[in-house]
């Protein structure tokens, strides 16, 4: 099942959200490793259900030194042989 789950989310959707059963076994940290997160829990006449969600947009920022200002200086181009 976690494979399918990461396969719709890596291919298809920019968000997945994911109502699951209690009954259904599946440990929070197998959906956790996928990057989803908990956000709300429901307990309705001995069920309890969870709910857990995923946004691409949110997945990762990008880090601060991840642009050209660090890693390119084209000023510098003619300058040094590497």
């Amino acid at each position: 099942m976690e494979n399918l789950i990461a396969q719709i989310r890596d291919t298809h959707v920019r968000e997945i959200l994911l109502i699951i059963n209690d009954r259904s076994k599946r440990k929070d940290t197998d959906l956790l490793g996928l990057n989803l997160r908990k956000i709300a829990k429901s307990e309705d006449q001995n069920k309890t259900f969870h709910a857990w969600y995923f946004a691409r947009n949110n997945y990762k920022k990008a880090p601060d030194w991840l642009n050209s200002r660090y890693w390119a200086n084209p000023e510098k181009f003619d300058k040094y042989r590497w």
